[in-house]
């Protein structure tokens, strides 16, 4: 896509399949306008929904855990892009 081609962007429930997070975010910051949004969707390692079935089997809970960042580690990917 062209510098600066989009308004917004929008990252639902993706960006813990991103093998290269620093790449994207680059790329993300690239296409998006100047004043354009980034809107994340995503489950963090630290604050992970309540859901029922993690009450019923936690082997669950620690396997989804696992495989999502922390906020904080999401906010860092995107802030190092500017």
């Amino acid at each position: 896509m062209p510098d600066a081609s989009c308004d917004a962007a929008l990252l639902f429930f993706a960006w813990h399949h991103v093998a290269d997070r620093e790449g994207a975010a680059q790329e993300l910051r690239r296409v998006v306008k100047p004043g354009g949004r980034l809107f994340v969707q995503a489950n963090f390692s630290d604050r992970m929904p309540d859901f029922w079935w993690f009450r019923v089997v936690p082997e669950w809970r620690k396997a989804d855990i696992a495989q999502f960042r922390s906020e904080e580690e999401v906010k860092r990917d995107f802030a190092g892009a500017g």
